[in-house]
């Protein structure tokens, strides 16, 4: 079955392709990019669509909440992770070429999720000023793990990215994966607080640099990509 195949069918459902799904959500970077570069990465034809009036819009959503997919033949689904694994189901490759990797794609999601959610946590004001400062600076493992620092996050990503033995910059063999494609929308917002907060993880570097240098990736950053604009930072120190 071609790719252009195994993504007009799902569970037995055919989808025209004339009829592109779209992905809606704010203009900044937080939940969106990972959807957007899934979509890119997959060969999926799709747009890119920023609310015109999200007041208007919100009671339509699933969950009262953006990103959205909406999906010809199916309709909106809201969250996440949802989104991200309807990709992956879309296209093999990216949801994890074997069950090994299919599982590595998925503690890679939500490894970056609780990476998102401590940085929601300082966005939101609801650490303090030595919580926030020490999210960046400390780097005790033993803690519990709700008072993990990035270290922390960090320094189990490397040990996984030696694990997965892949090596170039990948913890799969595509490297593309929707796991990989929401922990590097992770690992980014972490640089644009703290660019040389990955220095001393020479894997997770490297896997960082190596999807940075995609051109999907470079069109979203400095365009938006089938966005109608690129994403502003969201999380500030």
């Amino acid at each position: 079955m071609s790719k252009r195949q195994r993504c007009e069918q799902v569970e037995g459902t055919t989808f025209s392709m004339t009829a592109k799904p779209k992905l809606i959500y704010f203009p900044v970077f937080a939940k969106g990019p990972p959807a957007a570069l899934a979509l890119e990465l997959s060969g999926i034809d799709w747009e890119g669509e920023f609310p015109e009036n999200w007041s208007e819009l919100k009671p339509h959503t699933p969950f009262l909440e953006l990103p959205v997919l909406d999906i010809p033949g199916i309709g909106m689904i809201g969250q996440e992770v949802a989104i991200l694994n309807y990709i992956g189901s879309l296209s093999p490759e990216m949801g994890g070429a074997t069950p090994a990797e299919f599982l590595v794609s998925q503690q890679l999601l939500g490894h970056a999720e609780d990476i998102y959610q401590k940085l929601a946590l300082a966005k939101r004001g609801l650490f303090d000023e030595e919580k926030a400062k020490s999210f960046w600076t400390n780097k005790d493992t033993a803690m519990h793990n709700k008072d993990f620092g990035v270290f922390a996050y960090l320094n189990t990503l490397e040990a996984m990215y030696t694990k997965c033995g892949v090596g170039e910059g990948k913890f799969s063999t595509l490297g593309k994966t929707v796991g990989e494609c929401k922990l590097w929308s992770m690992l980014h917002c972490c640089v644009m607080i703290q660019p040389g907060c990955l220095e001393d993880f020479g894997g997770v570097k490297l896997f960082y640099d190596s999807f940075m240098s995609l051109e999907e990736t470079k069109r979203l950053l400095e365009t938006g990509g089938r966005f109608p604009g690129p994403f502003k930072q969201y999380f500030v120190s």
